[in-house]
């Protein structure tokens, strides 16, 4: 019998057009099994089928699965979405008038507040990208978990080596 650890770290990453993501996983000791999973907004979609892969993959141990995507920008400077910054400049003004009712001064706002704010700029349809690669992001899950498995079985090694 092979001793195996519940600790180990595995990381894996892809990239299509326009989309770059990163897959972390890391594990410690439990004394069941407890799935933690971080996702970016409008991808959290992916966890219920991240936390079924954890499920036959691991019976122990406290799992951390976590996801980060980046909009690669290749399209040259970014244009601004003129209705985003007008949400934003009309939230800005009611911000100030509700603090200046309450004998609040605030500080004006600056050009470099607002650049500031990604919401404002056309990122080139970053949500679309995103849900159309959602296929090719779930599918670095098993290869993620096996990953990790491998780190958990290396990590029981050396612990055997120890003992």
């Amino acid at each position: 019998m092979s001793l195996r650890s519940m600790t180990g770290y595995a990381s894996v990453s892809g990239a299509t057009e326009g989309l770059d993501w990163v897959w972390d996983a890391r594990s410690v000791n439990a004394r069941g099994l407890d799935i933690r999973c971080r996702m970016p907004d409008g991808l959290d979609t992916l966890e219920p089928r991240v936390r079924k892969a954890v499920t036959h993959a691991f019976s122990r141990g406290s799992v951390t699965i976590g996801l980060r995507v980046s909009v690669s920008e290749t399209r040259g400077p970014s244009a601004i979405d003129r209705a985003a910054l007008s949400e934003f400049l009309s939230t800005a003004r009611a911000l100030r008038d509700a603090a200046e009712e309450k004998g609040i001064e605030p500080a004006p706002l600056t050009i470099g507040d607002i650049l500031s704010n990604r919401a404002i700029f056309d990122t080139g349809r970053a949500p679309d990208r995103i849900g159309a690669a959602m296929a090719e992001i779930a599918a670095d899950i098993p290869m993620l978990l096996s990953e990790l498995a491998a780190a958990r079985a290396s990590e029981g090694r050396a612990l055997a080596k120890i003992l």
